[in-house]
């Protein structure tokens, strides 16, 4: 699998003195750095506040006045965030609960993509109970405490690999339908599932061909994600011996091409292309 957002990005998690991010204020930030599907590095700082830390908070995260008396405010802790996050996408549970206090900032610019735990985890497991953080440690029977933003980061980052395990374990057609459910909104997953369902038709294509029983027929259908207008772009007949035409195979990915106009948020990608190549080879 390429380098992408299903095996590399940060997972965040903020603590916070409470609900409100007009009066609340950051406490505590942790992220995890995972690039190929690995947590490479971490970061873990303690945030000193400008008002006094709620009772309520302390017995919830352990964190105590002291703790963040002691440490440095969040204009000095700025900085190494960001320079530790760089330009990878976020992974956060409960977006927009975190990304309410980050944006209060505007030293933190955020122009990445950003994609929501608990919002996928609803998608790809609809009859759980609920999908709080801790609900899906339970279930992906992730061994962590939680309530400290570097040990919710860690928990968040592995749940989001095992939630992309189970989609890159689902057939094609259901990953369409999910599609179906999150375009038309600005949800970020539309872009997540288009890739999800790009590395799905290339694992398939693969094993048609270690299969030995491929066809023409078989590749303009699989590159059908749209429909059936796609598969009018592409050389007809169906038959073995039918010859590709490598240039009508990549008209499918082009820019206002049967893809883009089927999947909101597909981007035209040069990996895609060079595999889509191979493959139209192949059976050639």
């Amino acid at each position: 699998m390429e380098n992408s957002v299903l095996d590399t990005f940060v997972a965040l998690d903020l603590e916070t003195t409470g609900l409100d991010p007009q009066r609340a204020e950051i406490i505590e930030i942790g992220a995890v750095k995972v690039e190929r599907g690995e947590i490479k590095a971490q970061f873990d700082q303690l945030v000193r506040p400008e008002g006094p830390l709620p009772p309520a908070i302390t017995r919830l995260t352990g964190i105590s006045e002291d703790m963040v008396r002691r440490s440095p405010p969040l204009s000095q802790v700025i900085p190494f965030f960001t320079d530790f996050i760089q330009e990878f996408p976020l992974v956060i549970h409960n977006a927009p609960f975190d990304l309410s206090f980050l944006q209060k900032h505007p030293e933190i610019c955020l122009s990445q993509r950003v994609y929501d735990s608990l919002e996928l985890a609803r998608l790809v497991l609809p009859r759980l109970v609920n999908h709080k953080l801790q609900t899906l440690v339970r279930f992906f029977q992730i061994e962590q405490s939680l309530h400290r933003a570097a040990n919710d980061a860690q928990a968040v980052a592995l749940i989001f690999l095992r939630l992309v395990e189970l989609l890159l374990e689902t057939d094609l057609a259901s990953i369409q339908r999910m599609l179906k459910i999150v375009q038309g909104t600005d949800s970020s997953l539309t872009e997540l599932l288009a890739e999800v369902a790009s590395v799905i038709a290339k694992q398939s294509v693969l094993t048609k061909i270690r299969s030995k029983s491929t066809d023409a027929n078989y590749l303009t259908q699989l590159f059908n994600i749209g429909g059936h207008e796609a598969v009018e772009a592409l050389p007809g007949g169906g038959e073995r011996s039918q010859h590709l035409d490598l240039k009508s195979v990549l008209s499918v990915f082009d820019i206002d091409g049967p893809l883009q106009q089927q999947l909101k948020g597909y981007e035209k990608r040069q990996e895609q292309l060079d595999m889509v190549k191979a493959v139209a080879e192949a059976f050639n």
